[in-house]
């Protein structure tokens, strides 16, 4: 789960693309640039994934509603 509320003048619908940030979405973005933001997330490589799976399943993460890689809510 994410906050809107900081595009409170612009606020995204269902199937926008946004740009997250400490569960804040920043700014709409459109269809390429969220293909290219993931394109440079999954080149980070594994040690990424491992830190995106060790961050969901600490308290902090469980307790925040992070999801594993790849999960969308």
């Amino acid at each position: 789960m994410i906050s809107t509320r900081l595009l409170a003048a612009q606020p995204p619908d269902v199937g926008d693309w946004v740009l997250v940030h400490v569960g804040f979405a920043m700014a709409l973005i459109d269809e390429a640039e969220a293909k290219a933001t993931l394109d440079q997330v999954q080149r980070m490589g594994q040690e990424y994934v491992d830190e995106i799976a060790a961050f969901a399943s600490s308290d902090f993460g469980a307790a925040s509603g992070a999801l594993p890689e790849g999960s969308v809510r």
